[in-house]
């Protein structure tokens, strides 16, 4: 499930990347589900978000049915 992928496995990659690359900080470049395990994962664990120095958010999983912003109704 995404938010076991936002808990284990998002965190596990970093780990790997980093130690692997022996870089302090990655940058995260997250597509859709990609954009929704990464908000999970750094909402629910500090230390991952520490790792990134950049995220960027392509096409991120959302919802914008309650919001009441005529912009963004318009964005959207």
């Amino acid at each position: 499930s995404w938010d076991e992928m936002s808990q284990y496995d998002l965190p596990a990659f970093y780990d790997y990347i980093l130690k692997s690359t022996q870089k302090k900080k990655l940058i995260h470049v997250g597509h859709s589900e990609g954009t929704l395990t990464a908000f999970g994962a750094y909402s629910l664990r500090g230390d991952v978000q520490s790792q990134v120095s950049l995220f960027i958010a392509l096409a991120p999983v959302a919802w914008l049915s309650h919001q009441r912003s005529l912009l963004v109704s318009a964005l959207s």
